[in-house]
């Protein structure tokens, strides 16, 4: 049984990377939504520095090694937890996104044919199609400014 968990981030890693202050926002903005209880970041850590690693995990994140075996295989990875979390925990209603990733387009639509509200935190480069598929979006370099 799933603990009631309404909120669920999921970082893309080597899509955006978050410096403490931002991650701290990214909580504020995920606490205003209900209950988080997932924290995931997938990159290829061991091609990563450590001490950002660290720091995720004091914060609670789950940082899940992926091997760049092919192209895109930690956004594969990433979309699958979802995609798992979705359909095997009703209790979760927001989902935040921390990428800018067009590849995530289709995935957003289905949360959103779920009654899932979608979040996506990205860089300025971030698809278009999927910044308007988000019911809200925050550039992550005023994340600071906007969530206090």
């Amino acid at each position: 049984m799933f603990p009631k968990v309404s909120v669920a981030i999921y970082l893309d890693w080597q899509n955006v990377r978050l410096n403490q202050n931002q991650a701290n926002k990214l909580f504020n903005l995920a606490s205003r939504e209900g209950i988080l209880g997932i924290k995931k970041a997938y990159a290829y850590w061991r091609k990563e520095d450590l001490s950002r690693q660290g720091c995720l995990y004091k914060n609670g994140f789950d940082c899940l090694d992926i091997p760049l075996l092919e192209k895109n295989s930690a956004d594969h990875k990433l979309m699958a937890d979802i995609r798992w979390q979705i359909v095997n925990d009703p209790s979760l209603k927001t989902v935040i996104l921390v990428s800018g990733d067009g590849d995530f387009v289709q995935l957003v639509s289905e949360m959103k044919l779920r009654g899932i509200k979608v979040i996506v935190v990205a860089q300025s480069n971030v698809s278009q199609k999927l910044r308007k598929l988000a019911d809200e979006f925050y550039p992550v370099h005023d994340l600071c400014k906007q969530v206090t």
